[in-house]
């Protein structure tokens, strides 16, 4: 029951268009992100992998969990892609879980 309420959900604005059509267009999901409290999420793609960092936090691996859902290994992080129909991302939600 505390992980879910300690769960939370940040909305956020975009800082600059990313495409994502499959996952060969995963380079272009790259960006940053700026947060409602003002933290800034970084999205980079290397060794075809994402990856997500917060502000200068540590860099998190992510995993496809379906659609526009990434997460990392644990769980304990997970960002959803809004996107148009033609791909371009228009905004993330994150879901950030402490134990």
């Amino acid at each position: 029951m505390r992980k879910f309420i300690l769960a939370w959900l940040l909305g956020c604005c975009v800082a600059g268009a990313a495409t994502a059509a499959d996952s060969d267009d995963l380079p272009a999901m790259k960006g940053s992100y700026t947060l409602a409290d003002g933290r800034v999420l970084y999205v980079s793609y290397h060794q075809r992998t994402l990856y997500a960092q917060i502000d200068a936090g540590p860099e998190v691996a992510l995993q496809p969990a379906g659609g526009a859902v990434w997460q990392s290994a644990n769980g304990g992080l997970r960002i959803t892609f809004q996107q148009y129909d033609n791909g371009v991302v228009s905004g993330v939600q994150l879901v950030a879980r402490r134990e």
